[in-house]
C-alpha cells in the first residue's frame, strides 16, 4: 500500500492492510506466542532483526500499522491498557519538565498524573480547557514539554479546539498529545489538526466489542520524543504487546 491509496477507512480496517499469512494463506493476522527468536551461530537474529518479544513481538504489528494508517501517522504502538499507553508518554519526561492538561479528563489518568508528577518533580497545571486562552496562559515557554488534551472529554464531553491548542503548544516548543478515545479515527484525526501524538484507550470505542483491553499511541513523526516513549517501562509496554 502506498500513500496514494484512496481506499476508505472502513475498507482498510476490514482488510487489515491486506495482511496475508505467508505460511498458511490465512487472512486473519496470526498470533505468535514465542518470547524469543532464532539466531545464527554468532547469536545474530535471522528474521527481521527479532531477538526478544519484549520490544519485537510480531503479533500487534498489523494492528499498529493499521492504526497509523487510519490516523495518518508515521508509527504506532499498542499497549496492554490505555493507562499503560498514557503513562509511557508522561514517563518520557524528565524532572523539572512541565505539563499542561485540562482539568476534565479521564479520572484515573488525572489522579495518576497528579501523583506521579509530584513524586517525580514534574510541574503540572490543570486548566479549564473550555476557556479561551487557558492553555496559552498556563504554558511556560522553555519548561512546558507536554500539553495533554482530551476531546470530547470524559465525562462532560467538553470539546477542545485542537488546532488552536496545537498552535500555542508548538510556539512554546512543546508536544501536544490528544486523547481521541471517544471519537476514534472515524470521526477525528488529531494529527491533521496539529497534534503530535494521538492516544486511545482502545478498550473502549476503538475496539467496540468489550472483549479487548488495550491502549494505543500514534505519532505524527518518528522523532526523539517518540523514541523516548518507546524506551519507557518496557515491562508494561512492548512486552505487553502480546494482545
Amino acid at each position: 500500500m502506498t500513500d496514494s491509496d484512496t481506499r476508505r477507512p472502513a475498507t482498510l480496517a476490514a482488510q487489515s492492510l491486506e495482511s496475508i499469512d505467508p505460511a498458511s494463506g490465512g487472512v486473519v493476522p496470526a498470533i505468535q506466542p514465542s518470547t524469543t527468536f532464532v539466531r545464527d551461530r554468532d547469536y545474530e537474529p535471522l528474521v527481521d532483526g527479532r531477538i526478544y518479544a519484549r520490544d519485537q513481538a510480531p503479533t500487534p504489528e498489523h494492528a499498529e500499522g493499521l492504526l497509523a494508517r487510519l490516523e495518518g501517522g508515521k508509527d504506532a504502538m499498542l499497549f496492554a491498557s490505555g493507562m499503560a499507553a498514557a503513562t509511557a508518554v508522561v514517563q518520557a519526561l524528565r524532572p523539572g519538565d512541565h505539563i499542561v492538561a485540562q482539568d476534565v479528563m479521564y479520572w484515573t489518568l488525572r489522579a495518576w498524573m497528579i501523583s506521579f508528577c509530584a513524586d517525580w518533580g514534574i510541574g503540572l497545571d490543570l486548566v479549564d480547557g473550555t476557556k479561551d486562552g487557558a492553555f496559552e496562559a498556563a504554558i511556560k515557554p522553555g519548561q512546558t514539554k507536554l500539553v495533554w488534551v482530551e476531546t470530547p472529554a470524559n465525562p462532560t464531553w467538553d470539546i477542545i479546539d485542537i488546532a488552536a491548542v496545537a498552535k500555542v503548544t508548538h510556539a512554546a516548543g512543546a508536544k501536544l498529545v490528544v486523547d481521541s478515545t471517544v471519537v476514534t479515527p472515524v470521526l477525528s484525526q488529531p494529527l491533521a489538526l496539529g497534534a503530535d501524538i494521538v492516544f486511545h484507550s482502545a478498550t473502549k470505542y476503538l475496539n467496540g466489542h468489550s472483549d479487548v483491553l488495550a491502549g494505543a499511541l500514534v505519532t505524527a513523526e518518528d522523532d526523539p520524543f517518540w523514541a523516548r516513549d518507546q524506551r519507557q517501562s518496557p515491562e508494561h509496554r512492548r512486552c505487553s504487546r502480546h494482545l
